[in-house]
Parts: C-alpha cells; sequence; structure tokens
C-alpha cells in the first residue's frame, strides 16, 4: 500500500505542475493538491512508514549513545596523556 501512496504522491506532484504551467486549470491545481496531502497523510499512516520511523529513532538513540562513549573515553586519554607528560617533565 505504501508503494501506491508513494506513486500517487508522484502523480499529484506532476499534475500540480501540468495543470499550473501548461493548462493554467485552477480548479485541477487545487485538486491535486489535495490528492497529494490527502495521499501524504495516508502514507503516514501505514505500517512500512511506522516501522521506518521507529528503526530511525532507535538508530539516533544508538547513535548518541556511540558519540556520548567516544567523548568520554577521549576525556580519560587526554587525563592520561597530561599525567605521562607532567611525568616525563618532573
Amino acid at each position: 500500500m505504501g508503494t501506491l501512496l508513494a506513486f500517487l504522491i508522484v502523480i499529484s506532484f506532476g499534475s500540480i505542475f501540468y495543470f499550473w504551467l501548461k493548462k493554467h486549470n485552477k480548479k485541477l491545481v487545487i485538486a491535486s493538491i489535495v490528492m497529494t496531502i490527502v495521499c501524504g497523510c495516508l502514507f503516514t499512516t501505514t505500517p512500512e512508514y511506522k516501522q521506518q520511523v521507529a528503526r530511525d529513532k532507535q538508530a539516533a538513540i544508538e547513535k548518541k549513545k556511540r558519540a556520548s562513549r567516544q567523548e568520554k573515553s577521549r576525556g580519560r586519554r587526554k587525563k592520561e596523556r597530561r599525567k605521562v607528560s607532567s611525568s616525563k617533565e618532573s
């Protein structure tokens, strides 16, 4: 169903372009815009879209965790280097 809705969204954008620039039919441009909005709203209710959003959120959380771990390890390494350099100077 998601594929069909995505296809309808692309067709709607094409019809907006066609009726706005080529045919100059205001009613059909408005109908195309409404169709695009409706298909976009329906697309966000599909299970595939919801699963993708959940995966993206999980990936963002994991990325933040990795970044915080890397920053902690960088801080530890800097402290160790300072200790080593201060002990060499002494």
